[in-house]
């Protein structure tokens, strides 16, 4: 199944910049460099969700929305005024 691009970008906010997630296998990715300790069941729940989304068996939209609860929850969701997406 071919990857899609979120209907909207979700911004991550870092200790020096702001990251752009814009599809699943960027989620992926941003979740690959999350710090291990912080590893927690919310990590293994977007994991799970990338797989599922990855083989149809998840909507791309869900994947994102539970992202920004991720993002949320752990303090690194990003102020978007101002941002393009």
């Amino acid at each position: 199944m071919p990857r899609t691009m979120f209907e909207r970008a979700i911004f991550a906010q870092l200790e020096n910049y702001v990251r752009k997630i814009a599809s699943v296998d960027d989620v992926l990715d941003f979740l690959n460099d999350w710090p291990q300790d912080q590893r927690d069941i919310t990590y293994d729940v977007m994991i799970g969700a990338c797989r599922k989304a990855i083989t149809g068996n998840l909507p791309d939209s869900a994947v994102a929305e539970n992202f920004r609860r991720f993002l949320k929850r752990h303090g690194s969701l990003a102020e978007t005024t101002g941002l393009r997406a």
